[in-house]
This record gives structure tokens, sequence and C-alpha cells, in this order.
């Protein structure tokens, strides 16, 4: 394919992928005029468009470019004095160097934001649930949720970039991020939210699939990055390194970023020192264990969004109870009003305590939970799910097997906390399988109290095996 065809391909493929109101305003009459060592030039024809197609376009073009090409390619603008092609002949416009800008050259504003971010297979990531309403603050979370709104309220002006959550887990850090970006997304701004495992997972596909390209310009071409458990990065090299200069090609872009980890960023043992500076250069904020009264809110609200309202003194014994983080007290109160449900039991105080005694609290298999290894979890789970290991392990697609494969997966992660690769490497299969079959049931598992009560069963089981 000629250089001019690949041109006129991507035009096409870009026509296809942006918004066609931004196609025709800033790409259609753009013309090929050459390429040469892999670098395709293409003119454009004033300032005013020179301006924005630069600042704004170029990833996207350069990506159609590459696409089409087959393999990664460059991309430089030029001026054209005369975009108007002479008669019978190719339009190949004149071109000159392009001259320093004065002051008065136009600025750029968000005014065509909706025209401005193509997608390119691009999602967030984001989950709707997580939102600023939904959150529940007290004097353990207060400053870090106003940071987060000042972030929201004073985008590219704020001086908290990267803003950091620390903490420990389930205690909110996840919500916060997933509010930031929704909050950013209503408003029009192009917010990813990915775990550090999960960008680590990518970029090694990438380098595999040969799509490095590709992949930087996904991370690269957004509005704010949200980046929950950093410490997965810890000691992975080459992962640093890409998250590096990932932040500084948002931060020099004046693009926010937003970080969440399992402890303050300087105690995280094997981070590099370049990108552990990157991460100093925002406000790193703490969340700590709720009290009593930030606990009953976060029961009594947390009920109203499952559509119910508890009885006089339910709320509070709930909140009462020795849990470790907000996670798990949502968890009980998941376990209590789905055993009341399916049990048709009033949801009394008496109950509520009768459950409560004979269920074995979620706090006694966080003292266990961990202590397990990934090949011990799996075994355990097989046998509660009472199907033989090497059916598990297996290749078998009958619905049986698959389901409880699936189970065992999820259990799994649950409970040790591995890393998708683990426990890949552990059930004979890619990480990507995993993270789907544990992705689909964790779905089920939310929507269903039946499915809830379940998965606590089963946790309760192993518990008592490992004991």
């Amino acid at each position: 394919m000629l250089p001019q065809e690949v041109w006129k391909a991507a035009k096409g493929y870009l026509e296809v992928n942006l918004h066609k109101n931004m196609y025709r305003a800033w790409i259609h009459d753009c013309e090929f005029v050459s390429f040469e060592n892999d670098t395709f030039t293409i003119s454009v024809k004033d300032d005013y468009k020179y301006d924005y197609i630069s600042q704004r376009l170029w990833p996207a073009i350069r990506q159609a470019l590459t696409r089409v090409y087959g393999q990664e390619v460059e991309v430089c603008f030029v001026l054209a004095e005369d975009s108007r092609p002479a008669p019978d002949l190719p339009s190949i416009p004149n071109v000159y160097p392009i001259q320093k800008k004065s002051s008065s050259a136009p600025t750029f504003t968000d005014d065509y934001a909706e025209f401005s971010r193509p997608n390119f297979g691009w999602k967030s990531n984001l989950n709707s649930n997580y939102t600023f309403s939904g959150f529940i603050t007290g004097p353990n979370n207060q400053m870090a949720y106003e940071a987060a709104i000042q972030v929201i309220q004073n985008f590219r002006k704020t001086a908290y970039n990267p803003l950091v959550f620390y903490g420990d887990v389930g205690l909110g850090k996840t919500h916060l991020l997933h509010a930031i970006g929704n909050a950013y997304q209503k408003r029009g701004y192009k917010a990813l939210y990915v775990t550090a495992e999960e960008f680590t997972n990518q970029m090694v596909d990438a380098i595999r699939e040969k799509r490095m390209s590709e992949f930087r310009e996904r991370y690269r071409y957004i509005d704010v990055l949200l980046i929950d458990d950093i410490q997965f990065v810890a000691s992975k090299n080459s992962t640093q390194e890409e998250l590096y200069h990932t932040f500084n090609a948002l931060h020099d872009g004046n693009k926010q970023i937003v970080i969440a980890a399992d402890r303050r960023p300087t105690d995280i043992k094997g981070l590099s020192k370049q990108l552990a500076s990157r991460i100093a250069w925002g406000l790193a904020v703490s969340i700590q264990m709720p009290n009593y009264e930030t606990r009953l809110a976060i029961v009594q609200k947390k009920a109203a969004l499952q559509g119910f309202q508890l009885p006089e003194g339910v709320a509070e014994y709930l909140a009462e109870q020795p849990t470790q983080n907000i996670r798990e007290l949502e968890g009980l109160l998941n376990q209590v009003s789905a055993r009341a449900s399916l049990l048709k039991l009033p949801l009394n105080l008496a109950i509520v305590e009768q459950i409560i005694s004979e269920g074995h609290l979620q706090r006694d298999i966080h003292v266990f939970q961990r202590r397990l290894t990934v090949s011990q979890m799996i075994e355990r789970a097989a046998a509660v799910m009472q199907i033989d290991l090497e059916e598990i392990l297996g290749q078998s697609r009958k619905r049986e097997i698959a389901t409880a494969r699936q189970w065992v997966i999820y259990l799994t992660r649950q409970e040790t906390k591995a890393s998708w690769p683990e426990i890949g490497i552990a059930m004979g299969r890619t990480h990507s399988t995993v993270l789907r079959s544990y992705q689909q049931l964790e779905k089920k598992i939310k929507a269903d109290p039946a499915l809830q009560l379940k998965a606590h069963e089963m946790r309760h089981q192993i518990l008592q095996m490992s004991r």
C-alpha cells in the first residue's frame, strides 16, 4: 500500500472512531505530504488547526496510521500555504517551516471536550454505584473526602497531583477513586480506573503482542488516571519505569492522577526512587478506622440503599460488632439481611443476635484469611464443592465442573489475595482466564443475596478445615 493510500485509509478509520463534528472540523481537509524514515508528514491548513491538532489529536492520528500501516510510525504536521490542489495534479501543498507562535496565538479550553477524546476500544472501568453521595464521612476520612472534592472542583488548578489515599483494606479508598472518576466523567472528562496489577498485566500483554504504542496512548490520552493498590508494583522494575513515564506525561499535560495504597507511599519497600519522587509531588492523606458513630451511619445508609429500614436497635447492634473494616461491616449487614430473607424471618434484634451467634462472624474468617497458600486454598475449595481436584484443574467444560471451577477461583482470590498470574499458574490457566471467571461470578454474587450467603457459608467451611 502506498503511503498516500495509508493516509487515506487512516482518515477513514478516524472518521469512524471520532465524533463526526470533530472529524469534519479538524481532520477532513488535512493532506498527505511525504513519508520518510517511518514518519508521515501531514499538512494542516492554518495556525489555528495546527495548534489544536498538535496538542489534542496527534495521538489518535498516529495510532490510526500505525494500525493501517501495520507497524509503529511517527507523524509530524506542517502548515500549507495553499491547501487547494492544482487542476489534474496530486494534492501536494507547498510547505514551509513552522515558526514559533506569538503570545497572541489562540489558547484552548475544554469547549470541545465531548469531541476531543476518540474512543479506540477504551472504557473507564468505573463502578457507577460508587459516588460521593454514597460515601459516609467521619473523623476517620474527612480530610480524604475534602481533598477529593477539591480535586473535582479545581481540575488542573489544584496542587494535589497526584492525590494519594492510603490506609488498611476495606476503608473506602476504592470507593473514593470511583467517586472521583464518576464525577469527572459526568463533566465530560475521560477518567480511567485501573488496579496496579491490571496495569502490570496489560503491559505484559502489550509487550508480548507488540502493542506498546497502543498501550501507552491508552494511558496518555486521558484526563484522569485512578490507580488502585499501587503497592503491587513494588520491586517490579519494568512496571515502575512505565508508570514513571506515564506519570510524567500526564503531569506535564496537567492531567489529574489519583492513587490508593495500603500504606504511606514512603513506607512501601521496593518502590523506586524515581516513582516515589513522582508520587511525593502531591498530597498523601490517610484513611483510618471509622468510629462508632460513623459505623452506625454506614449501616443505616447501606440498608437504605438496599431498600429496607432496620428496626430499632439492629443498626446499633451491628455497628457495635468488632469488624475489622467497613467492608466487613457491610458484609455483616448483607449476611444478616440475606439469611433473614431466605429463612423468612423478621429482621428484629433478637433474630439478628441469633444469626450472628450462629454464623461465626466475618472477623473469625479474617484471622485465618491469609494463612492459606493458593494451592491449599484450591484444594479446600474443591473439597467444599465436593468436586475432584483433578477435574477442577482439568479441561472439562461440563457446566457443573465449570461452575465449581469459578467458585474455586473466586474463593481463592478472596481468601489469599494472590495475584491473577499466581492463581492462573496454580490452576493451569492464563491470568486473563481466571480474572474473567472471577469477575463473572463476582457480578452474580453482588446481585444475588442467596449467592452471597452461599459464599459466606463456603468460606466458613474452609475456615473450619484450616483450623
